[in-house]
């Protein structure tokens, strides 16, 4: 996943050019991201798409979760606007690289090697040839399921992840330095990610349905570059037009509106919404959530994203994404857990699995994740972030 997490560097650029930015970290942006983490949690836990069975059957639950997968449309835009918001033009890439391998490796190689043995005890066959990629990162080059979801199947995302974290400071050099042409880059984006949709939806030449493609790291690649442009036009001064309360209002209609086109077959969709032109449409209310969450953040406006608890959760969203998926495959192919019969049965069993997930989350935080990460950076930066 984008990766849920670029927590720490979700902060005051460290030279903006003509504006002065109050030195603050931006929490709001870090409260969202635990909305979005819990979105893919929950589309996988009631709708359940790389396992056999749901945890739950949850009617109502099912078609607000059908596509929770936007959750990593947002993560990618995020990600492209957190890291260039602390970017340094003349910043050096191998200092870039350090922190983003920490930030990444740890729980990525834990949960490829916890997948790794679960698969061996089970006795299930995985090939090598998967195996090796997902350990590298490389699964999203290979335009089909059993590979890309061959092992922990959220870590897809990390591979697009990877490729974007190599052309970061590449891009970044060659940003327009103004808010003009930053949002011009931005748009631009998204307008590519759309061509590039609109081209691929009517051919199987190279992708087999739209969620190939939709993995696929060049198609992300939109998504990703459109954040950086929203931070390089809020370097110039850009600030959102519209509170963040209606923002939250506007990307949550336009989530709704996907979610019940995705569940009502048309003569346009028959075959159901496309994951690739769901995350278009969103994009531009993802982009707009996040411009207005910065806005509110850099003028001490202070809600419910950004207060204690929630900044929290944000903190252990990457955990969350990273880990929960094992837990849904212990709890139904280990624990024999299938969907019970009564709405409040089904309830029950998702609120205890989702409850137990985010514990599980902090705890791989507070004790793994976190302590690997400060060892894994750069001396300089680990100083930096024990002050803090």
């Amino acid at each position: 996943m984008a990766t849920a997490g670029d927590d720490e560097e979700i902060q005051a650029p460290h030279a903006v050019p003509d504006i002065a930015i109050p030195p603050r970290r931006l929490d709001s942006l870090t409260g969202l991201r635990f909305l979005a983490a819990l979105g893919v949690l929950l589309i996988h836990s009631v709708k359940n798409p790389s396992l056999q069975t749901p945890l739950t059957v949850i009617p109502g639950l099912q078609s607000v979760a059908s596509v929770g997968y936007l959750g990593v449309t947002f993560f990618f835009v995020l990600s492209g606007f957190v890291l260039t918001w602390s970017a340094r033009r003349d910043g050096h890439a191998k200092s870039f690289y350090q922190k983003r391998f920490a930030r990444v490796a740890p729980l990525s190689l834990a949960t490829w090697l916890a997948f790794f043995l679960a698969i061996i005890v089970v006795g299930t066959h995985l090939s090598a040839t998967t195996s090796i990629l997902t350990l590298f990162l490389l699964q999203s080059w290979v335009p089909h399921s059993t590979v890309y979801f061959g092992l922990n199947g959220v870590t897809w995302s990390l591979s697009c992840e990877a490729f974007y974290y190599l052309l970061h400071p590449w891009i970044l050099r060659r940003m327009p330095r103004s808010q003009r042409g930053s949002l011009i880059v931005a748009g631009s984006a998204l307008g590519a990610s759309l061509i590039v949709t609109i081209i691929f939806m009517n051919t199987t030449a190279i992708f087999a349905n739209s969620q190939d493609l939709w993995v696929f790291p060049i198609f992300g690649l939109g998504a990703f570059v459109a954040g950086m442009g929203l931070a390089e036009a809020m370097k110039c001064g850009l600030r959102s037009p519209i509170p963040l309360s209606l923002a939250l209002v506007l990307a949550a209609l336009s989530y709704g509106l996907l979610a019940v086109l995705a569940n009502s077959g048309t003569a346009i969709f028959s075959t159901g919404l496309p994951r690739t032109l769901a995350s278009v449409i969103f994009m531009p209310f993802v982009g707009l959530l996040i411009l207005a969450a910065a806005t509110a953040d850099l003028g001490e406006q202070r809600g419910f994203l950004s207060r204690r608890a929630m900044v929290r959760l944000g903190e252990w969203s990457f955990a969350l994404y990273m880990t929960h998926e094992l837990l849904l495959r212990a709890a139904i192919q280990v624990g024999g857990f299938t969907p019970r019969s009564g709405f409040i049965i089904n309830v029950a069993v998702e609120l205890t699995f989702v409850l137990t997930a985010i514990a599980v989350a902090g705890l791989v935080y507070r004790f793994y994740e976190e302590p690997l990460e400060r060892w894994l950076r750069p001396a300089n930066d680990r100083i930096r972030l024990a002050a803090t």
